[in-house]
């Protein structure tokens, strides 16, 4: 069942690239309008001589209206290399631009909506279900690469058109826009071909444990390559194999044991510091150890036995009283205590303190999750003929 939507994707996914294909090539052979180009004739060729050049071509000795208004906007050689700039059309329909501002603006949306269609498909070829998402970084990142270095260049490239008198050929001048135009349509041409013939081989390459590690130190090879396919997984009784699981299950499955072995390794990383045996095999570090502990312990008594300092931590909230046993008595929860002194019976003492509750949960929370291994990384891990289990520490049986 599920291969049956992969394949209808990938045969929808190949009539978009046919079509695409289709509709670059018709418009890369195209010719580019430019009267110079299709005269033969000299970006600094004047007026007139152009004027009579397409009069002796016309088969009714008239110009049409269009080309009357272009050969009128080319009277001054500072348009003309706003035309070598930005092109035929953009200087024959933007009747309103003046200056260079003007046209940038004008003719920026035409290439941008160009990329950003290139761009949509780059994302379409490169969906997950395609197994060709390490691909996506390098198609779009080489789409967005060209559209700012073509931006830019036609912004501030530096364009001077002789006066008519010197002599030039319509090869002394690079015409930008059309080259530019042409350039930009091979990419587009070339690039969803390239990201659709280049998956399988870049797969098989990263299926060879001999080529893939050689491969990935080249720096702009790694980033192509896909992952290597996972080793096969065992099948136990408890859980299915893995590698039938559909990708969506396979990732939440991954996912929560990531999570389940962060929740095991953090506490186990919190006990390291106060269960490091090692120090009790040496007679020196022992010794030193053993001085630490009591220091703390008579420094630790002091404060707990100091009456001012518990009056002021019961007053913030942070009562460290040792507490008794509780009980529930007349809906209050209490412990009691026998008392001495002047008759028998019952007084009320505080409970545990806030703070003595917080370190004792805290180190039973060490103790449950720190002490017991992975189950991720050692299922009944046995040693020393015990085992740790999910309850705890048990002798085998």
């Amino acid at each position: 069942m599920s291969s049956q939507p992969s394949s209808r994707l990938h045969t929808f996914v190949s009539f978009v690239v046919v079509i695409h294909t289709i509709y670059i090539l018709r418009t890369l052979f195209t010719p580019i309008p430019n009267v110079f180009t299709a005269l033969n004739i000299p970006i600094n060729t004047p007026t007139d001589a152009i004027q009579s050049t397409l009069l002796s071509r016309s088969p009714d000795g008239e110009l049409p209206e269009h080309i009357k208004y272009l050969l009128a906007r080319l009277d001054p050689f500072e348009m003309r290399s706003l035309y070598v700039r930005y092109g035929h059309n953009i200087l024959l329909t933007c009747t309103h631009c003046q200056s260079l501002q003007d046209f940038s603006l004008y003719a920026l949306p035409r290439p941008l909506l160009s990329y950003i269609r290139e761009i949509t498909l780059v994302g379409l070829l490169t969906l997950d279900a395609l197994n060709r998402a390490h691909l996506r970084t390098f198609g779009v990142g080489v789409l967005v690469a060209a559209f700012v270095t073509e931006s830019y260049w036609l912004a501030t490239v530096p364009i001077h058109i002789p006066p008519a008198s010197t002599q030039l050929t319509l090869e002394d001048t690079y015409m930008w826009h059309d080259r530019l135009l042409a350039h930009r349509t091979t990419l587009f041409l070339l690039l969803p071909l390239l990201i659709t013939l280049l998956s399988p081989l870049l797969a098989s390459l990263a299926a060879s444990p001999t080529l893939y590690p050689l491969l990935t130190r080249v720096p702009l090879l790694s980033l192509l390559l896909p992952p290597p396919p996972l080793p096969p997984l065992t099948t136990t009784t408890s859980n299915p194999t893995l590698q039938s699981l559909p990708l969506p299950q396979l990732k939440l499955h991954l996912l929560q044991n990531a999570l389940k072995t962060l929740d095991h390794t953090v506490p186990s990383l919190h006990l390291l510091k106060y269960l490091n045996a090692s120090v009790m095999r040496n007679p020196t570090l022992r010794e030193k150890a053993s001085e630490w502990w009591e220091v703390e312990k008579k420094e630790g008594d002091a404060v707990v036995s100091d009456e001012g300092v518990r009056s002021a931590a019961q007053a913030q909230g942070i009562g460290f009283g040792e507490g008794v046993k509780a009980e529930v008595v007349d809906g209050r929860l209490i412990a009691r205590i026998p008392v001495g002194g002047e008759g028998e019976g019952a007084a009320e003492k505080e409970v545990e303190g806030p703070l003595r509750t917080s370190v004792r949960m805290a180190t039973e929370g060490l103790l449950s999750q720190g002490m017991m291994p992975s189950e991720h990384w050692a299922p009944g891990m046995i040693r020393g003929g015990a085992q740790w289990t999910a309850e705890g520490f048990s002798k085998a049986g």
